[in-house]
């Protein structure tokens, strides 16, 4: 058998009067009537309705196999969690030997668990996955490649973890982005490429990402002796773990949202990287002596709390530009060479800085001196 599909969740409710709230995706949001159609038909296609976990007699952990969410040489435990399931979809220029080295599924898992972290963890959330490549993209310049995926969040984080992948992943899923930004997820996934040494130079400027048919259900799982609950977790009235198959939602769309609400800053909760992604926020100590993502004046996250950012990267290219004379750019040993014309070090593997300008170069010739 297979995990049973929820009975009909509410879904969003028609004919919101002006001032009601209407929740998408565990996110309340207001009812207004300036925002054009694409905005919903973008809403529909990208949050999922969050529906009850499926618990007790409809679904019985005991039913179905374990599953191991261990970290090899550390104690481990095993009881019964809310386990998020999900599909990643990844279309771009990319090789097959790249798809099947692995690395790209490492940079998947690491995204989608740091978005779903524990607060007091630098790792984020165990994920596991198994890849598939879409066969109809096969022997095309763009490949489709398809992760289904498993993540364990922290104790009674099932809700809040699928809230926050939902507003994560709320936008158009390729180039180009006129009409709304790209989602939050395009910038973290693009960290966390550059955080992996072997996915460091991939460009996936035109890549087409998407988070879809997220559910959660409790599940017996082997796990780490100190999974724990997150102090972040917001406090709800809600069941604790939400989500079923969103493949079935069909939501009314006669109501309207806030932009604003969907990105809200808060969502963030302890994670920096999400911060950084979300437009608007910063990442700012608070009176309780941590850290919080708010809308400021002077958006932004430090290098220090977020290293994966763009600017926070030290590439070959800002390596040699760092770099304002000609024997300091060309013997740093990381293919620089001084151009003459600008006066400035740039990067070029296949360039040559003449002897005049630096003659400390390994094959220029030492001038000759005579003695009279």
């Amino acid at each position: 058998t297979t995990p049973p599909t929820s009975p009909a969740q509410p879904r969003l409710a028609g004919l919101a009067g002006a001032g009601e709230t209407m929740q998408v995706g565990g996110i309340f949001t207001r009812r207004r009537t300036s925002i054009p159609r694409l905005f919903l038909s973008l809403l529909a296609s990208s949050l999922l309705l969050p529906g009850t976990c499926q618990t007790g007699d409809l679904f019985d952990p005991n039913e179905w196999p374990i599953i191991d969410f261990s970290v090899p040489g550390e104690d481990s435990v095993e009881s019964v969690e809310e386990v998020i399931s999900g599909v990643f979809l990844l279309y771009g220029e990319i090789t097959t030997e790249q798809m099947n080295s692995g690395d790209l599924d490492i940079v998947v898992r690491e995204m989608l668990g740091k978005v779903c972290k524990h607060f007091t963890r630098e790792a984020g959330a165990p994920v596991l996955s198994k890849m598939y490549m879409d066969v109809t993209t096969l022997g095309q310049e763009r490949l489709g490649i398809n992760y289904t995926w498993q993540m364990l969040p922290p104790v009674q984080a099932g809700k809040d973890c699928i809230n926050r992948l939902a507003m994560v992943s709320f936008g158009p899923k390729e180039p180009p982005f006129d009409e709304l930004p790209p989602p939050p997820m395009r910038e973290l996934f693009a960290g966390e490429l550059r955080m992996h040494e072997p996915t460091r130079w991939m460009d996936m400027t035109d890549w087409g990402l998407v988070i879809q048919n997220m559910s959660c259900y409790e599940r017996r799982v082997i796990k780490h002796w100190n999974h724990t609950k997150s102090i972040d977790v917001w406090p709800t009235e809600e069941p604790e773990c939400l989500g079923s198959d969103s493949i079935d939602w069909e939501p009314n769309l006669l109501g309207e949202f806030e932009v604003d609400k969907v990105g809200n800053c808060a969502m963030a909760g302890s994670q920096p990287c999400t911060c950084a992604a979300l437009p608007g926020c910063e990442w700012i100590p608070s009176v309780e002596g941590m850290h919080k993502c708010v809308y400021t004046s002077n958006p932004g996250v430090s290098c220090e709390a977020c290293a994966y950012q763009e600017q926070c990267v030290i590439t070959p290219q800002k390596a040699c530009a760092a770099k304002s004379t000609p024997c300091a750019c060309v013997l740093n040993g990381k293919d620089c060479e001084w151009d003459t014309a600008s006066a400035t070090c740039k990067h070029d593997p296949m360039g040559v800085t003449p002897c005049y300008v630096c003659p400390r170069q390994y094959f220029c010739s030492p001038p000759s001196v005579r003695f009279t």
